[in-house]
């Protein structure tokens, strides 16, 4: 059976100039989405390191607190841990990374510790940082731990 066209039907689909157009476009938003899409991801990452210590920080002087004993924050390298300095092969919590591209700028001499009452001696400060900046995490004698956006 032959099959008749009448002239008021029309084919659909792209043509090569519509889809050379339609790929140009995307190759457009792609350039502009990219760089965007990375900045973010690494602001992400350092706000992630800094919440992530702030509440190893914390958590370290609330065992201390809760078990009437004494608790360490050590940093080494882009690790941390909360220790117990009279058992110090017995952590109570396992041991943290920093997030890929974030590491610490600025940490103290020595551990900071968390007495049973919740101050911190001693006191101390800690920056984690990347590409998109610094982020400062002070734990003040009383215990109390505030971090800083320097971005």
């Amino acid at each position: 059976m032959m099959t008749v066209r009448h002239d008021h039907e029309r084919e659909t689909g792209l043509t090569v100039v519509e889809l050379l157009i339609l790929v140009l476009t995307l190759a457009i938003l792609v350039a502009i989405v990219v760089p965007v899409y990375s900045q973010f991801v690494t602001a992400y990452r350092l706000s992630a390191a800094a919440s992530l210590v702030a509440g190893e920080l914390q958590a370290a002087r609330m065992l201390a607190v809760a078990e009437n004993n004494q608790y360490d924050l050590t940093i080494n390298g882009v690790n941390f841990q909360i220790t117990d300095p009279s058992d110090a092969n017995n952590p109570p919590r396992t041991e943290k990374f920093l997030p890929p591209g974030v590491t610490f700028s600025q940490t103290p001499a020595q551990p900071i510790r968390f007495r049973s009452r919740g101050e911190a001696n001693p006191s101390g400060t800690v920056v984690v940082s990347n590409d998109s900046g610094t982020i400062t995490i002070a734990v003040e004698p009383a215990g109390t731990v505030r971090v800083t956006d320097n971005r």
